[in-house]
């Protein structure tokens, strides 16, 4: 129903590692899909990135599409400031390509938690203004983003972004700490939900 995929296996599972490469590509539209077809039903999040300047990075991703098995590697980081969270893709074998996913810290923190949660993405190449409505069945790359040593890190720094968003709001901090923790609990459902035949 949603195209073509593969998973991708990761060679690692590397936090805050090597050089961010020079592609940066932004999230123009981010969604999750359920399906009994795979993941065991989990939620899997799904992000458009903007490749329009970036033709070679599109025929990586459909090179990708097309072959039975391949080879990527996945690191996640973040800016000193924590407005920003990186995810260096490197896509090795077929077709070599290597790019950064830059994720706002807050409002796309609940994708990133998502991601982290399932170990698992969908990309989809783009321009600003796709959505995933309006092509369903345009090529979709599922990779697995090994997130073990990040998850500790990111829920710590989740609540950390989340915190600082309530305190915007002008909550205590005692407050937003709370409000902060029990944002974190409720996402849980999301992260948990699973299809069933």
């Amino acid at each position: 129903m949603f195209g073509r995929y593969i998973k991708i296996m990761i060679s690692k599972d590397d936090w805050h590692k090597g050089k961010i490469p020079k592609t940066v590509l932004e999230v123009v539209a981010d969604a999750t899909i359920n399906s009994i077809d795979f993941a065991q039903g989990r939620t899997v999040p799904l992000v458009i990135l903007d490749t329009t300047n970036h033709p070679e990075i599109v025929k990586a991703i459909e090179v990708h599409c097309d072959v039975s098995n391949g080879n990527v590697k996945t690191t996640w980081g973040k800016t000193k400031d924590e407005k920003f969270i990186s995810l260096i893709v490197e896509l090795l074998d077929p077709f070599p390509a290597a790019f950064t996913i830059v994720f706002s810290a807050y409002p796309q923190a609940g994708i990133v938690d998502i991601i982290v949660s399932s170990q698992l993405l969908f990309i989809q190449t783009g321009k600003p203004g796709d959505r995933l409505k309006h092509d369903l069945f345009k090529p979709k790359l599922l990779i697995e983003v090994p997130s073990e040593q990040f998850a500790s890190k990111w829920k710590e720094l989740y609540l950390r972004i989340m915190t600082r968003r309530f305190r915007k709001l002008d909550y205590s901090k005692k407050v937003a700490e709370k409000l902060a923790n029990d944002f974190y609990n409720e996402m849980r459902i999301v992260r948990d939900m699973r299809m069933k035949k």
